[in-house]
């Protein structure tokens, strides 16, 4: 029973001093977890219900795709509703359903570290160049912050530049920055 006192005490203290985050380094801050609005249309059913799920699944695939695999939950996202359209099947004259789930990917809280990393490449190609830009960002990431938090897609305060750089004629030179999430 003590014990269980002991970590109530220290989870109001970390809950008074910002949150849980706060118990493992002062440098982590939580950062926004809802992404922008997503649709996915899934497979024609004759029962609407199914033609619902398929929606849903092919959205989860497409969050995880997109963001990664903790944006894939349809239970944690936001703003969700589905449009879906009845039509009839040209072979059998039976109604047909098909829906597109929307809505806006959200994970758990995330952390991210203090301060921005900055990649930049130069390449013949822009998607060279960003391909680059992208994989030097993270090794970056992971040097300084550790595997977890060396994944660009789960940056926040993206910013990138493309065009040309007097120091390598000829190539395309891509600039991203962003802070270190998990």
């Amino acid at each position: 029973m003590r014990t269980i006192k002991s970590m109530l005490a220290v989870f109001a203290l970390a809950t008074a001093l910002g949150g849980l985050g706060a118990i493992g380094s002062a440098t982590e801050a939580s950062a926004g977890t809802t992404k922008p609005m997503l649709k996915a249309e899934g497979k024609a059913y004759y029962q609407k219900k199914k033609a619902k799920k398929s929606a849903i699944y092919n959205w989860e695939m497409k969050a995880k795709a997109k963001y990664s695999a903790i944006f894939g939950s349809w239970e944690r996202a936001h703003k969700t509703n589905f449009d879906c359209k009845r039509e009839t099947h040209q072979g059998n004259d039976r109604k047909l359903w098909t829906c597109q789930a929307k809505g806006k990917p959200s994970a758990p809280i995330a952390f991210c570290k203090s301060g921005k990393i900055t990649a930049k490449w130069a390449h013949q190609s822009k998607t060279g160049a960003k391909a680059g830009a992208r994989d030097a960002w993270e090794k970056r990431a992971a040097a300084k912050h550790g595997m977890k938090y060396s994944f660009y897609k789960n940056a926040v305060k993206k910013h990138s530049t493309c065009g040309s750089d007097s120091r390598f004629p000829g190539k395309i030179t891509c600039t991203l920055s962003g802070t270190a999430c998990n």
